[in-house]
């Protein structure tokens, strides 16, 4: 994850933040944000711990093999073990105590339920230190191509589960189809987002085999990042 440019905002939440946690709609790319974030603190010395509190995915979770994650930000130098069940109350209590000694947690919380009531029921542990929670939003998703699908996701996580968010990432990616008019127009999407919710922009991501297009879009005060791929998909597997 390379920061092509940074922002007052960004620089500010991450001096200030103790627990980031990254939330959205399926398929908006919160796990590969949450993995590419959890490696740029850990780039910058920031030791910290990645969680997968999204149990939904199958396959496509932070705790599968297929995630090819730098080991070094998980705890004790381990990588976290692909498990279908969530991870113990007490190993989270855990988890969240090493934020008081100097540690960083970077969540990856879904619309899945069990993880949802996990995080809900640890409110008492986050509420104790500087939580950021981010609205990851990725136009390109079905169901969720418009602004008014977003400010529903909000108003329900708010309301059932006490979401606090905080920002936005704007991770709109079509894979290869991705172009400058996708990037422009969600970018449009996202900025209008960030006003009706009143929130600010934490960063927008590339992929880094589009990072070309960083200079053809007008990012304004925003942060840029240039995201690497973690997912290894089916077809690029290595034997």
């Amino acid at each position: 994850m390379e920061l092509l440019k940074s922002s007052k905002v960004f620089e500010e939440t991450v001096a200030t933040g103790d627990i980031f946690v990254f939330c959205g709609p399926g398929g908006t790319g919160k796990s590969e944000v949450a993995a590419n974030f959890s490696v740029f603190l850990g780039e910058r010395g920031t030791p910290c711990a990645l969680v997968d509190l999204d149990f939904s995915k199958g396959d496509f979770t932070l705790r599968s093999p297929r995630f090819r994650v730098p080991s070094f930000i998980f705890p004790r130098g381990e990588r976290a073990p692909y498990i279908e069940t969530p991870l113990f109350t007490q190993e989270l209590t855990a988890l969240f105590s090493q934020v008081r000694e100097g540690w960083r947690l970077v969540i990856d919380l879904g619309r899945d339920e069990r993880g949802l009531r996990l995080f809900r029921s640890l409110q008492p542990l986050w509420e104790e230190n500087s939580i950021h929670v981010t609205l990851v939003v990725n136009f390109a998703r079905p169901f969720f191509e418009d602004v008014v699908g977003y400010v529903r996701f909000v108003e329900d996580m708010r309301q059932r589960y006490g979401i606090p968010f905080s920002s936005l990432v704007a991770n709109t990616h079509l894979m290869g189809e991705t172009d400058v008019r996708l990037l422009k127009e969600s970018w449009r999407k996202t900025q209008s987002l960030a006003g009706t919710l009143g929130l600010p922009i934490l960063f927008a991501s590339l992929w880094e085999e589009k990072r070309n297009y960083y200079f053809l879009v007008d990012w304004q005060e925003s942060a840029v990042f240039a995201i690497s791929r973690f997912l290894v998909l089916p077809w690029r597997e290595e034997d």
